[in-house]
């Protein structure tokens, strides 16, 4: 992501809220390749979403964290309901991000590109929260 893009974060949340990042992460079990990834980006931009692609990385990463979580037994959830599990999964996340020192506790200056794919989660959802 360079400096110039701009971050449309409502768009972001309405591309969590779709069911396209989970789909495509369930379609590939949890791993794909260079050309399927950019599959996805055309299909998420055919779709209206014009987010920086580093952005839907790292929803996209999210998603298959959360797919292995669920895969591995690490969360109390189920692949094939709509309806939030008892532990829901997105909560448990949120305890682990909220967890984590900030990215601002750790440093002043922010290159979001290099960052680890995790990192930039954690910092797409603190700069949400500063939004709110």
């Amino acid at each position: 992501m360079t400096d110039n893009e701009f971050i449309d974060y409502e768009q972001l949340e309405r591309l969590k809220s779709s069911p396209m990042l989970k789909n495509f992460v369930r379609k590939q079990n949890g791993e794909w390749n260079h050309a399927q990834w950019e599959g996805f980006l055309s299909e998420a931009k055919g779709s209206g979403y014009s987010l920086p692609a580093g952005v839907v990385g790292a929803a996209l990463e999210d998603e298959k964290a959360l797919y292995w979580k669920i895969r591995n037994g690490e969360v109390n959830a189920s692949f094939s309901s709509n309806e939030p599990a008892v532990d829901d999964p997105i909560t448990e996340l949120e305890k682990e991000v909220s967890e984590k020192p900030t990215v601002a506790e750790e440093t002043e200056a922010i290159v979001f590109d290099d960052l680890p794919l995790e990192r930039r989660s954690i910092y797409m959802r603190e700069m949400l929260r500063k939004r709110i």
